[in-house]
């Protein structure tokens, strides 16, 4: 199910490309994590042009997307949101640069499991 989430983010950027952009650099993707006490943190940031302001409080709202009619669903980030939450995570976009950033907070496996022994 985590798979899902990545790639759903990976293809909304590759979407966001596709757009008219107002920057004349190569497209960038740039996938990176670390440990930060008992959880792991993945942040997927892109040079894509960024999230419509209107649109950064509402982007993992059911049926809320900025793609042309016919292109999405709007779905995709809310599952995704659905999918972090029921890992024990949390997951929040923003803008950043000339793109979006999205950040992604998980338990450590090891951690969960030693929370759920001792509970």
């Amino acid at each position: 199910m985590f798979e899902q989430v990545i790639v759903n983010i990976l293809v909304n950027a590759r979407d966001a490309f596709e757009g008219e952009r107002d920057s004349s650099e190569a497209p960038l993707v740039v996938v990176h994590a670390v440990t930060a006490g008992s959880h792991v943190v993945i942040s997927i940031t892109d040079n894509a042009g960024g999230i419509r302001s209107d649109m950064v409080a509402r982007i993992f709202e059911p049926f809320a997307t900025t793609k042309p009619d016919g292109k999405g669903t709007g779905l995709g980030l809310s599952m995704s949101r659905s999918i972090v939450r029921d890992m024990r995570g949390d997951i929040e976009a923003t803008n950043k640069g000339e793109g979006a950033m999205f950040t992604i907070r998980l338990p450590i496996a090891c951690s969960a499991l030693a929370q759920n022994q001792a509970a």
